[in-house]
């Protein structure tokens, strides 16, 4: 879903951070004076003791300082009990809350006790700037930022905040439209940051209800530069909650710049190197990330964003430390990281993403950087669902150098499918590559492709060290499940009893190795694990240069293992198998000049094992040189050897260069259960489409992709792929199929002919409907094909189907399907992103694109008054603010001294409180002109505001932006 992020919310994913806000008046005040300050020995509430405010809380502190009393420092809710019913905003541009490291006191956004609440948006401003704004023009005071000696929380100790417009969903699930703002830009925390509250652990949760952002520093107003430089003592950054509760909506972390000390700065790579911030989390502190009241299949997620080149983190993870998330996303875009996990850090408890293998999933893009260790998966404990690192995107940040890549997680075993993909976009450098984990066990099956990038060694499994085996292990039968003591693997018990696709397929299943190299530089490759691992099943290396565009170079091929042994469950029936169809096996590359080991002028033998390098092997290593047609170019420049280098193999070997050919027969497929009746689809075999019966020649053990393509779906009916099946001669002289139940497999073939068949069987069809709203909002394909019409699809059978708004005046919103249609099974894989599957069920669909129509806010230009939009400078008329129609944001004047009032010309926008410089404004059904008005500078407060010029210069820029 995050990937295919429409333009607003991605605009609103790095640009919504709050700055200084500044209310007088209308408001519960507590503010320091200029100068020394005071000194409060105790805390500082927003709120009353046991009392209400009806009305918004700001506190505002630029010098003296707040001790604390037992880790309680600032709130702006109340204390023991009672409400905010407003919004809270906390300024803090100088003095010190708390004393020292022995002597700590909090911030918190919300109140104490748990009784206490905090109906609205609430807004923390660290280290912003301060301004003198008893002028007609506000003047920057120079001074020190403020000390924090303690941590600073979002939401409240033990009580709930963004708490008002809520309501219930179908499932249940409360929805809030406020905010929940933390914006650090200088001065220096002690401590940790928190975007949600506190909690106590298993007894009190500290709820948000709105959405979560937590910015460090922010983006400069040329668009470009990034602003900030505060400073972080050992501390780390969390966008949920501490000890328990959750954020009930989407959660977004972004680190745009910190200051710098020598050590830490991103140019700096010795051994003592330090960092600015120690820790970067999505989630929370062993506190899950459940939103939606913790529905099963929330779509909501935590997102991480590092901006920019220079940002230096120990470490970044997607997920919780100690504690779940539902789904989880990062993106970094350069700089220097000791370690980057895609999941959480599971130490004192499972650090899991993801319930719903169909809905669910763990992303990470690294676009530029220097990075240590990178993980798709967890830490530690902990399991992550739909794992994918996107190394195709270039950033700006200059080449992107990783020392330790891994797909799977550290200590941490992995369920399912692991598949790890090197594109021909990928043109980045992996000292090391693994496509397990480095000392976690894989249930599953793993699966790698090389089409580009530059690794030095490549590793099919896990690292795996002295004190641990990293296992690729298949996942357990129901008798094995039975025979198990009841806390033996709780965690997998688990999953597979939640995971309705695992349970069903997948026992006694998996544990293979496949790794299929069409392009890129690897320096040797390992069809198994590194130190110290077993892989329970069968290992498969595919070499063959597919001409993509990323030349192909390998310099040393083993099928098993390094220094480990390979003894797979079934030695006779799962070998490692090396399969060179066409490619030049060793040389020089000069790709390899800066990776560890490799010299300039240093080459590769270009040997080809069957076993492995100082592993003994435990099965019958097979090596195959070239398939026996005219398309098989191979050269090996060094050796090929059946055995291992040093290992030994207890078993027999085979090497067959160019084979003898055998006649593998790919039948037209058939209509199963129809008395064979030809037809129901198509077959692809090397993308030749099957007009007839087809006969290839190919070599013993050679592989062959095969694709079966059931035809579109009628009025009368379509069909789905069924089955492939292999003639009884041809099995009994070796061949199989890689996964007879999936349509795309490879055939591998035996000592002999063989004829393999894929057939389709047939089942009722229902009309997918596809609609926007409003109508003539969007466009529609299905299947990359245009819509137009009702399209027929098959039971059971999925579509993709993308949303394309008609122009830029609208955006998408999210997908629903009819009541009927939902009722008979159909469902949609993704609600929130414009690309998404559906699969039809047992009747009719219906199913509906929202779009809302974006509209353009401006502001009535005034001298010496600046405004903001959920945090962010506005630019001038020639760059209106584009927001979707019933969209609502938070606007801001400043200097808020002397603000009257706002008025818009536009009357079905609204403000919801008019008297305030910071306040909410909901987009209406046109273009709206915001003018803030002042009693200074003689403003009533009461005109409508200039509008001239207004339309013509939002539609001038507007026909420029598209």
């Amino acid at each position: 879903m995050i990937k295919k992020q429409n333009i607003m919310n991605k605009h609103l994913t790095h640009f919504i951070i709050v700055s200084s806000l500044l209310l007088l008046g209308l408001s519960a005040n507590a503010q320091t004076q200029n100068g020394a300050g005071p000194t409060i020995t105790k805390r500082v509430f927003g709120g009353g003791n046991e009392a209400p405010v009806t009305g918004n809380v700001y506190i505002g502190m630029s010098a003296g300082s707040v001790n604390g009393d037992e880790g309680r420092g600032i709130y702006g809710g109340c204390n023991t009990t009672d409400s905010i019913i407003g919004n809270v905003v906390i300024d803090i541009t100088g003095g010190t809350i708390g004393i020292d490291a022995d002597h700590r006191a909090n911030v918190h956004g919300g109140g104490y006790g748990q009784p206490t609440a905090v109906t609205g948006d609430i807004a923390i401003n660290f280290g912003e700037i301060a301004y003198d704004n008893s002028g007609a023009t506000p003047v920057e005071i120079h001074r020190d930022y403020p000390h924090l000696y303690g941590d600073l929380y979002g939401g409240s100790a033990l009580g709930k905040v963004n708490i008002d417009s809520n309501h219930p969903d179908n499932h249940g699930v409360i929805i809030s439209h406020n905010t929940l703002n933390i914006h650090i830009d200088n001065g220096t925390i002690h401590g940790d940051v928190y975007g949600g509250g506190l909690g106590v652990k298993d007894e009190v949760a500290a709820m948000v209800y709105g959405k979560v952002y937590v910015a460090v520093g922010g983006i400069g107003t040329d668009g470009v530069t990034y602003t900030g430089k505060a400073s972080f003592d050992n501390g780390s950054i969390f966008g949920c909650n501490n000890l328990n509760g959750s954020p009930q909506d989407e959660v977004f972390v972004d680190v745009y710049q910190t200051n710098h000390t020598h050590t830490d700065s991103v140019y700096y790579l010795a051994d003592d190197r330090e960092y600015a911030i120690k820790y970067v989390f999505g989630g929370g502190n062993q506190s899950n990330y459940a939103p939606d009241s913790g529905y099963p299949d929330s779509e909501k997620v935590t997102y991480v964003h590092i901006w920019g080149c220079k940002n230096t983190i120990e470490r970044v993870h997607g997920g919780s430390n100690a504690a779940d998330a539902i789904s989880v996303n990062t993106v970094v875009d350069g700089g220097r990281f000791d370690y980057i996990f895609g999941g959480g850090n599971g130490l004192l408890k499972a650090a899991n993403v993801g319930v719903n293998e169909h809905i669910h999933h763990t992303y990470s893009q690294i676009k530029g950087g220097y990075v240590g260790w990178c993980f798709g998966g967890s830490n530690r404990l902990g399991n992550c669902i739909n794992i994918e690192q996107d190394l195709e995107t270039e950033g700006e940040c200059g080449p992107l150098d990783i020392g330790y890549f891994f797909q799977g997680g550290n200590l941490a075993d992995q369920y399912g499918e692991l598949v790890l993909n090197f594109t021909c976009e990928d043109d980045e450098s992996y000292h090391y590559a693994y496509g397990g984990c480095r000392l976690g066990t894989v249930y599953g099956n793993i699966t790698i492709n090389v089409t580009g990038g530059t690794i030095g060694k490549l590793y099919g499994g896990c690292q795996g060290d002295r004190d641990y085996a990293a296992n690729v292990k298949r996942f357990p039968t129901q008798a094995q499940l039975d025979a198990w003591p009841s806390d033996t693997l709780r965690e997998l018990r688990e999953f597979m009893a939640t995971q309705l696709a695992i349970g069903r397929d997948w026992r006694g299943r998996g544990g293979n190795i496949t790794i299929n190299v069409y392009g890129g530089a690897i320096g040797e490759l390992f069809g198994g694990c590194d130190m110290n691992g077993n892989v329970e099943g069968r290992i498969t290396v595919n070499v063959e240069d597919m001409n993509l565009g990323c030349d192909l170079f390998i310099g040393n091929v083993y099928g098993a293992s390094n220094h480990t042994p390979y003894n797979p469950l079934n030695p006779d029936g799962f070998y490692p198998k090396v399969n060179i169809i066409k490619a030049t096996i060793g040389g020089a590359h000069d790709k390899f000049n800066y990776l560890p080991g490799i010299q300039d002028d240093e080459r590769f033998v270009g040997n080809v094992f069957g076993g492995g390098n100082e592993g003994d092997v435990t099965s019958n290593p097979k090596v195959i040189i070239g398939d026996g047609t005219d398309y098989s170019v191979v050269d090996v420049l060094g050796s090929v050897y059946g055995g291992g280098n040093e290992g030994k193999i207890i078993g027999s070997t085979e090497v067959v260069v160019v084979p003898d050919t055998h006649t593998l027969t790919v039948n037209l497929p058939i209509i199963s259960n129809n008395n064979n009746q030809q037809g129901g689809g198509t077959i692809k075999v090397r993308n030749h489409t099957l007009t007839n019966n087809y006969n290839l020649e190919l070599g013993e053990y050679v592989d062959v992709a095969v694709l079966a393509i059931p035809e579109a779906a009628t009025a009368d009916g379509g069909f789905v792929f069924d089955r492939w099946t292999i003639n009884e001669a041809g099995a009994n002289a070796g061949a199989y199929m890689g996964n007879d139940s999936l349509a795309s497999t490879n055939v591998t073939m035996g000592m002999d002919d063989a004829i393999v068949t894929g057939s389709f069987k047939a089942v009722p069809a229902h009309t997918l409907t596809v609609q926007p709203a409003p109508l003539g909002s969007g466009t529609f394909t299905v299947e990359g094909e245009p819509y137009t019409n009702p399209y027929w699809v098959a039971e059971t059978a999925s579509v993709t189907v993308v949303a394309t708004p008609v122009s830029d005046e609208y955006v998408f919103d999210h997908w629903s399907l009819d009541d009927p249609g939902a009722a008979a099974g159909a469902n949609v894989t993704n609600t929130y992103s414009s690309t998404t599957s559906v699969t039809m069920g047992t009747a009719n669909a219906i199913l509906t694109a929202h779009f809302k129509h974006v509209h353009f806010l401006t502001f009535t230009e005034q001298e010496g008054v600046q405004f903001k939009v959920n945090g962010v400078y506005y630019q001038g008329p020639e760059h209106p603010v584009s927001i979707p129609e019933g969209t609502t944001v938070t606007i801001q004047a400043i200097p808020s001294q002397g603000f009257v009032n706002w008025t818009c010309d536009e009357s079905t926008a609204s403000i919801e409180d008019a008297t305030l410089p910071f306040t909410r404004f909901t987009m209406g059904t046109a273009d709206a002109t915001l003018t803030a008005h002042y009693g200074r500078d003689g403003g009533s407060g009461s005109g409508n505001g200039s509008t001239s010029g207004r339309g013509r210069r939002a539609n001038n820029n507007r026909n420029s932006r598209r």
